[in-house]
């Protein structure tokens, strides 16, 4: 669903919510707002990616305020880089694939 929601204290447009199920119980799903530029937000995106297995976060990118960009693995949280939203999508993407494919084959 993609629309206007309130975010902190400015205004969020939901630009993309996209949820996508896998074979072994998994999940990915995408959501990017556009955001006001601020302190919490210097680029004026705020994101959530996130793999979801068998009902568990394995994997999550995303720019929560006060935390600024990081990701979540198997429980832990470590900062990242941020580059053009389209090449961090990308990058998760691909680590959520591998994840998700090594997890598959671990559990036939």
């Amino acid at each position: 669903m993609v629309g206007a929601y309130r975010l902190g204290r400015g205004k969020a447009k939901a630009l993309i919510d996209r949820r996508t199920k896998y074979p072994g119980n998994a999940a990915i799903n995408i959501i990017v707002w556009s955001v006001p530029k601020n302190k919490g937000f210097p680029e004026g995106i705020k994101y959530s990616y996130t793999l979801v297995i068998k009902g568990e976060r394995v994997l999550g990118y995303d720019n929560s305020e006060g935390k600024g960009h990081h990701k979540h693995f198997f429980g832990r949280e470590e900062k990242i880089h941020f580059t053009a939203g389209m090449e961090l999508r990308k990058r998760f993407l691909k680590e959520a694939d591998e994840i998700r494919r090594m997890m598959h084959n671990e559990s036939d």
